[in-house]
């Protein structure tokens, strides 16, 4: 009987340590499983921070390139109005070449009248 009864505590200490065991298994495969989310969760807010860089970076890019494109056209427009008051300047002085041509020409002319007049007045 008391083997029985030494039996009957073993097998009761044996169920126990394993009751213990598989707690204790349990608590530690909870603790991982936390774990591994807060790792989970930890991963997704960095890619989400790295994509949240990656897409400032992309729209500085974009608005460098922007800027850059309307600093090109405002220069460009800058040229093409220099180049528009250098040939309006090179009209206005082929305009006034030929109005010093045609005064000097009408100045030639009037003079000649007047000494055709002088000419024929004296030839009276």
């Amino acid at each position: 009987m008391r083997d029985t009864e030494a039996l009957v505590a073993a097998l009761r200490r044996e169920k126990g340590i394993a009751k213990v065991m598989r707690e204790r298994r349990l608590r530690h495969l909870q603790e991982d499983s936390k774990a591994i989310q807060r790792d989970a969760q930890a991963a997704r807010d960095k890619e989400a921070t790295l994509l949240e860089e990656e897409h400032k970076q992309e729209m500085r890019k974009l608005l460098l390139e922007e800027t850059q494109l309307r600093e090109e056209q405002t220069a460009a427009r800058l040229q093409a109005v220099d180049e528009a008051r250098r040939q309006l300047a090179l009209e206005e002085e082929l305009r006034r070449k030929r109005r010093l041509q045609l005064e000097a020409m009408h100045v030639r002319c009037l003079g000649a009248v007047c000494e055709e007049g002088q000419e024929e007045g004296g030839a009276v």
